[in-house]
């Protein structure tokens, strides 16, 4: 069964979403030697978020649709879903009956799949001791530590599914509505 959101709550069930996305970044680093805000895109959020919501909706929506109801920029929300397209994320198609859906089932997309598709420096290792690459080897007393880290790093994201946002989402949802 499709869950269709309900439009009379207001922003709060997408603020919800929206902090949800802020946790897992502040707890999924991209680059480990950058300041906290600058450790991964606002557009990989605006991404996870973009297609949470096309999880939890299950129909095609307009890039219009998903930056009115998620409250994001609608031009920089275009740049991003055309990027996921390219990517094999999503597909969009033209025209009266178009719009933006899911390539995959959002079981099978990955938090990995978004980053990488958003920002693929996330592949790149970073230094816990500040240095702009890492030599690895046996040169750097770091470099296991960090080769570990960034490899659990992946492992976590690749753990996490857009199905899980939505469920996550639609959870947070429900008890909003039993609790009031």
């Amino acid at each position: 069964m499709t869950r269709e959101y309900n439009r009379t709550n207001g922003s709060s069930d997408r603020n919800v979403l929206k902090i949800f996305i802020s946790t897992i970044f502040c707890c999924f680093t991209v680059h480990a030697s950058a300041p906290l805000d600058e450790q991964m895109s606002p557009a990989t959020g605006y991404a996870i978020l973009a297609l949470a919501t096309l999880s939890a909706t299950g129909r095609p929506m307009t890039v219009r649709e998903l930056a009115d109801y998620a409250d994001l920029p609608r031009a920089y929300l275009a740049r991003i879903m055309g990027t996921l397209a390219k990517q094999g994320l999503v597909i969009a198609q033209r025209g009266a009956a178009g719009g933006v859906r899911l390539a995959d089932p959002p079981d099978t997309i990955t938090l990995l799949d978004v980053v990488r598709a958003v920002d693929p420096t996330i592949d790149q290792q970073a230094c816990l001791v500040g240095f702009t690459s890492c030599p690895g080897g046996d040169t750097c007393p770091t470099s296991r530590a960090c080769r570990a880290l960034h490899e659990l790093r992946l492992r976590e994201l690749e753990a996490v599914t857009i199905d899980d946002f939505a469920k996550a989402d639609a959870r947070f949802a429900e008890d909003r509505t039993t609790a009031n």
